[in-house]
């Protein structure tokens, strides 16, 4: 069994959206987004059963939130229900004594008396720019872990090259986006049952290896630092020695930054195809069915699982499982 590995995981932020079902389609896109960046989102849709008590999961809901995430937008101003929400999130404001409320303006309309004295997002004419403008909030918060990397696009390639599964040939391209501050570099961290050796990696050079609790950390340092919205496109790449010895093995594709497009290949010998394999998602202990699915391909003349990605979750982790 192999798998990549990272930083500590740090606690999650809690974010509730208060919004109207009309807005509905844009409160997606903010959830998603949000949970890239390592936000946990409590959103209705998702939360709520049926028998379940409204107003007391939502006041659970809004008590555990570290913050309250407002979508103002004219159809939301008309909703009894959320100048409620806001009336519960600005008595927990003042409870705390810390800024609880994050206002969200997605239209034109009259924002409330009570959060005119608030800095809000503005998604009116740019989604983007507004998200940039929220994002801002978590990002430089030390829960959150500091990550000021972006992956915005990477492939992963596991070249299974002997039958036994001894030999295997590890390469990753990744391109990284300065998304916060500046970046002098990027730690690989992977693991396996046998022995990784051949680290390399270009553009840059490597800092430092050291080896803790069976975990390689690799130290890898850019040309130059990267400034805030800068980008680098890296190869990074080992052998994994007698590590995929089992008739059940697997891959742990774990999200440390906050990524996007990311594919996963991993290639068989001719004679030994993958017979069986499905992918899950991982958080701590829990496994779960997955929304990425790894796909049976061809690969350079070889049979190969594919496991495409467009936003995978923060801290989840996408676990390749395979019989052959």
């Amino acid at each position: 069994m192999s798998r990549s590995v990272g930083q500590a995981e740090n606690q999650m932020k809690r974010v509730f959206i208060c919004h109207a079902s009309k807005d509905k389609a844009t409160v997606r896109r903010i959830a998603v987004e949000l949970e890239r960046y390592g936000v946990r989102v409590w959103l209705d849709e998702r939360e709520l059963r049926v028998g379940d008590s409204l107003r007391e999961r939502i006041e659970q809901a809004i008590e555990d939130s570290d913050h309250i995430l407002v979508v103002l937008s004219r159809a939301a101003l008309r909703r009894p229900w959320v100048k409620k929400e806001i009336n519960a999130a600005f008595s927990l404001e003042t409870d705390r004594q810390t800024n609880v409320i994050l206002p969200v303006l997605i239209d034109p309309c009259e924002v409330p008396l009570l959060l005119r004295d608030k800095l809000y997002a503005d998604f009116r004419e740019d989604f983007d720019l507004g998200m940039q403008q929220l994002l801002r909030t978590f990002l430089v918060d030390p829960h959150i872990g500091g990550h000021n990397l972006e992956t915005v696009k990477c492939l992963v390639t596991l070249d299974l090259l002997r039958l036994d599964g001894s030999y295997a040939k590890y390469t990753k391209v990744q391109h990284h986006r300065c998304i916060l501050g500046s970046s002098e570099g990027y730690v690989d961290s992977m693991s396996g049952d046998g022995d990784l050796t051949d680290f390399a990696v270009t553009p840059g050079r490597i800092a430092g290896i050291r080896k803790e609790s069976g975990i390689y950390f690799v130290d890898t340092r850019f040309p130059k630092p990267l400034r805030e919205g800068q980008s680098i496109t890296r190869r990074f790449s080992c052998v994994f020695r007698k590590s995929f010895l089992g008739e059940e093995e697997w891959w742990d594709e774990r999200q440390y930054h906050p990524s996007r497009d990311i594919t996963v290949l991993i290639r068989f010998p001719k004679a030994r195809p993958p017979q069986t394999w499905e992918t899950v998602e991982r958080e701590g202990p829990l496994f779960r069915p997955s929304d990425y699915q790894a796909r049976r391909t061809t690969s350079q003349g070889k049979p190969a699982l594919k496991l495409v990605m467009d936003r995978p979750r923060f801290l989840a982790s996408y676990v390749v499982r395979w019989t052959w």
